[in-house]
């Protein structure tokens, strides 16, 4: 589907098929999607179960038109979903589905927050969870929703919130984490997930755990890099270029006025692939500055520091698990935590 400002990659084929793979079709009858797109979520459904009565809306025209044409069997309409007044107006008013299919927009430029009320309240949260707590009043009450979500929605704090008020009146599932799923020209990292009425008894995620037989201080650097100026002969800057094979390169100075650090602990990027050569020691002896694109995880002594470190490389998958994103990935505080 493609809204305003937002993206249009529509769902492949194949990861269509992987979708509706995780639904039982055998109570539904009624199948909806908003942001119908190619309608490949539909003709996947189809494929499922014979018989089945498909809707679908989506903001433009000339896509309801194309489809008219190739589907006359399904009830189709334009609507901007995120527009209430054109909720009102579509073919969804007064309407209630088995089964509805969802693969919203993902598009957050600029980390743009949308607004939405849920159970009276007002929530900020992504453009692709927005689509998600406005479909949530069609469904039947033995129904479900079905969603391709970035995988930021279930990890990232902007969503949080809301999530935390939906576990109380849905079961929601995740079936499927997918890295670098094909939607046209991009492949961004997604989840596929479930909701229904129920509660849901857990987290979403299940955090990969690291036994730490130590305490330790997590802190993120304050150092955005794109305002610094770098200042030959002040304080040395730590970024993630100045990790390079498990030493600290020192590469960039700032101003000596700035926020400093100090060791002994173990310096981990915060943003980005994680690489093996990049875990580094820093001394206690060394007072820097750290970039916002690192952690520091401190250390009582030095000694701890050197078997922190280790304990990250012997278990490097849990560690690297730590890191999500829709596109870049990033570790935040709360999960090293």
């Amino acid at each position: 589907m493609k809204t305003n400002g937002r993206d249009s990659y529509y769902t492949s084929d194949a990861f269509a098929e992987v979708l509706t793979s995780f639904i039982d079709f055998t109570k539904v009858q009624t199948v909806a999607d908003v942001c119908v797109g190619g309608g490949n979520l539909l003709i996947a459904a189809q494929k499922r179960k014979e018989g089945l009565l498909c809707f679908g809306t989506d903001i433009s025209s000339n896509v309801i038109g194309k489809l008219s044409t190739e589907h006359p069997d399904w009830i189709l309409g334009t609507c901007d979903f995120l527009d209430g007044e054109s909720r009102n107006k579509s073919i969804l008013n007064g309407r209630n589905f088995d089964l509805m299919l969802l693969n919203p927009p993902f598009t957050c430029k600029g980390s743009v927050i949308n607004v939405v009320f849920y159970k009276g309240k007002e929530f900020h949260v992504s453009t692709s969870m927005s689509f998600l707590v406005n479909v949530l009043p069609y469904i039947n009450p033995d129904g479900a929703i079905f969603a391709i979500m970035p995988i930021s929605t279930i990890y990232s704090q902007k969503d949080q919130k809301i999530w935390s008020e939906l576990y109380k009146k849905f079961c929601i599932v995740v079936h499927r984490e997918s890295e670098h799923e094909l939607f046209g020209a991009c492949a961004p990292n997604v989840v596929i997930i479930s909701i229904r009425r129920g509660k849901t008894k857990g987290p979403l995620f299940i955090l990969p755990q690291l036994h730490v037989p130590m305490e330790i201080e997590v802190v993120r650097g304050t150092k955005n890099m794109h305002y610094m100026a770098q200042r030959p002969g002040g304080i040395q800057l730590i970024h993630t270029t100045s990790l390079q094979q498990n030493m600290i390169v020192e590469d960039l100075h700032v101003s000596s006025d700035v926020l400093r650090v100090k060791g002994p602990g173990v310096l981990i990027p915060r943003v980005g692939l994680p690489r093996k050569d990049k875990i580094c020691i820093m001394p206690s002896c060394k007072m820097c500055a750290i970039s916002d694109c690192i952690i520091l995880l401190r250390t009582k002594t030095a000694s701890e520091s050197k078997q922190l470190k280790l304990l990250i490389l012997n278990d490097w998958n849990n560690f690297c698990a730590l890191y999500k994103g829709t596109g870049a990935k990033y570790v935040t505080i709360e999960r090293v935590k």
